[in-house]
């Protein structure tokens, strides 16, 4: 009843002077709840719209900017082993031992005096487990590294590589630490 043909009947009688009829209270009472949407995209605007934490100022002080991307080096002189050429001079030179499920090759850098550290890769191929699980082995494997880099004895400094054979997920934190340091104690015994 009180529709847009209504509305428009309406308006055209209270701008003529016609007598409105005696349902026009109601009509307006409920125009009075109803909003007006337009279909219509509004028209662009210059201002940004931002929430309230990135329009205040006092927000962007603290700001350092986006995480970094990769892990981080460990402790102290235990680093990351990453370019190409430090893998195939690994895989020339290397020694490998395998103790378990471990599988761990070590290149010696006695006579290079340049960078006289301990870096580290790792390879868990995905036939080991689910990311969480191949995961799960680099965080133990790295906590490794760092008690056996932090004991009397210490590891020889040079760049090693430890792969990861599929029954290490099913391995106690224990069972690890026994077989890495079997394994790196070897590399003691060499150099």
């Amino acid at each position: 009843m009180c529709g847009s043909g209504f509305r428009a009947d309406l308006i055209n009688r209270w701008h003529s002077g016609a007598p409105l009829p005696d349902d026009t209270l109601r009509c307006q009472q409920e125009n009075i709840y109803e909003a007006y949407v337009s279909a219509q995209y509004p028209a662009s605007s210059q201002e940004a719209r931002l929430s309230q934490a990135d329009a205040d100022s006092r927000w962007a002080r603290n700001y350092f900017g986006p995480p970094s991307e990769g892990s981080r080096p460990i402790v102290g002189l235990i680093g990351r082993l990453h370019q190409r050429d430090d893998f195939r001079l690994l895989a020339r030179e290397g020694l490998t031992v395998r103790r378990g499920p471990l599988r761990v090759r070590f290149r010696s850098v006695k006579g290079r005096i340049d960078d006289p550290s301990v870096r580290v890769a790792y390879a868990i191929p995905r036939i080991v487990g689910s990311a969480v699980e191949r995961n799960r082995i680099r965080r133990r494997l790295r906590a490794l590294i760092v008690d056996l880099y932090r004991r009397r004895q210490g590891v020889p400094f040079g760049d090693y590589l430890i792969r990861v054979s599929p029954g290490a997920a099913n391995l106690s934190y224990e069972e690890m630490q026994q077989y890495l340091t079997d394994a790196i104690d070897s590399f003691l015994k060499v150099d």
